[in-house]
């Protein structure tokens, strides 16, 4: 039953429906009256009656959640969360602000055609809200960018919402898995797989500028493995090959954050940081060591800015293993990889330089290869944040450290197969 035929009806005494928003993933969203204060409001709605499948209830609650904790001028406010018992049935509600304006999806339907200036303007708003989101600890990743969800105002303020397919990094880790979510032809490659990372929005992102740009979304534009063709279709060179890179299939090859990704559109570059030169330190336990962000590089350096050294002027020593605190070796130009969920205590380099392990707050050691970035292998199992990690001295295999808090004690693991193994492709 919509909105629009139960207008009057009351909400646990607090509320009046005096309308209907719209249906999202997981439910209807109603406008409703707040008796006490006479604002108008937004009520999300999930009837237990109707529910096929008991995951649409966990997102509902991951969403009140998530929503409960976030403060964002461009994210409608989070009011309440309940349930109530009608007619012998049990409904759930979530009470937000309403964002301003109409959803880009129905500006579009309406013959709104923005050029190409007014595009950019609302990727950089956009990117500014993911910014912020990613940002928290642990970073929240909204999973569903799209033109639907993206209200927009006669002045051009742009407001993220519907959090219904929302993901709690730190709840997936705990649980080592994560729920298929998303919309087709806005949805990144790897959710299919039931994974997301903060990347997973840039695509959608890249994903929503497509269609605001030509009308299509990227299921209508030709593909050659798996990237989108945008010869033709995207007439600006400096957007064309922005939006290539945030529509990779790969997370790792689009930009390394929502800044990045800002930066990358402001300026006119267009493409990644290809590569990265750095001298990588070991971090210590310390609570100041939290700064290090999860992405397992210094600085990314685009090939605009600089171009690599020779092959002559590259380092050709082999670094020896290095204790915690300690710097290792350089390794130069190693690729950008979105390594971890969560802030990186540690990082150590094999002794050929092959290969790098890096420790995280999330509770895992991820090994990749030091000149092409690509993921070598992972060490689960960890019951709390890594907090230091090293090779052994003869490379064939890493020996983790679970370090319970800054400044704690640490308990040595055993080196399990798969960082033997991993090590041993190198």
């Amino acid at each position: 039953m919509d909105g629009t035929s139960r207008v009057g009806q009351l909400i646990a005494d607090r509320y009046r429906i005096v309308g209907s928003l719209g249906e999202g993933g997981i439910g209807v969203t109603l406008r409703v009256e707040e008796l006490a204060t006479g604002r108008l409001l937004a009520a999300k709605e999930l009837s237990l009656r109707g529910m096929r499948d008991w995951k649409v209830l966990e997102l509902f609650q991951r969403e009140a959640s998530v929503l409960a904790r976030l403060e964002h001028p461009r994210v409608p406010r989070y009011v309440d969360h309940f349930d109530v018992e009608v007619d012998g049935e049990r409904r759930f509600y979530l009470i937000q602000e309403i964002a301003p304006g109409r959803p880009l999806s129905e500006w579009l339907a309406g013959g709104w055609r923005p050029d190409e200036a007014e595009v950019r303007r609302i990727a950089d708003q956009l990117l500014v809200i993911l910014g912020a989101l990613h940002a928290l600890e642990p970073p929240v990743v909204h999973r569903d960018i799209k033109p639907h969800n993206l209200v927009r105002d006669d002045d051009g303020t742009i407001w993220l919402i519907d959090f219904g397919a929302v993901q709690d990094a730190l709840r997936q880790t705990a649980t080592g898995g994560s729920t298929i979510a998303g919309t087709f032809g806005y949805m990144a490659p790897e959710q299919l797989r039931g994974q997301a990372t903060p990347a997973t929005d840039l695509f959608g992102v890249g994903a929503t500028v497509l269609t605001l740009l030509t009308g299509k979304t990227i299921g209508d534009v030709p593909q050659k493995k798996m990237r989108p063709q945008l010869d033709g279709v995207v007439r600006s060179p400096g957007l064309r090959a922005w939006l290539e890179t945030m529509l990779e299939p790969d997370p790792a090859d689009r930009f390394p954050s929502a800044a990045a990704a800002r930066k990358a559109l402001a300026t006119g570059t267009g493409g990644r940081p290809r590569r990265v030169g750095a001298t990588l330190a070991a971090v210590g336990g310390a609570c100041a060591s939290l700064a290090v962000a999860a992405w397992v590089a210094v600085r990314a350096v685009t090939t605009d800015e600089r171009a690599p050294p020779p092959k002559s002027a590259r380092t050709s020593a082999r670094p020896q293993p290095a204790a915690v605190g300690e710097k290792v070796a350089e390794i130069p130009w190693v690729f950008a990889v979105p390594a971890h969920f969560s802030a990186v205590f540690s990082v150590a380099a094999s002794p050929d330089g092959a290969l790098l392990a890096s420790g995280s707050v999330d509770g895992t050691v991820k090994l990749w290869r030091a000149e092409s970035g690509a993921v070598a292998g992972a060490l689960p199992g960890h019951q709390g944040r890594v907090g230091a990690v090293r090779f052994s001295p003869d490379g064939k295999s890493s020996f983790p450290a679970t370090r319970r808090a800054c400044g704690g004690s640490t308990s040595r693991r055993a080196p399990s197969a798969g960082s033997r193994a991993a090590t041993a492709r190198r």
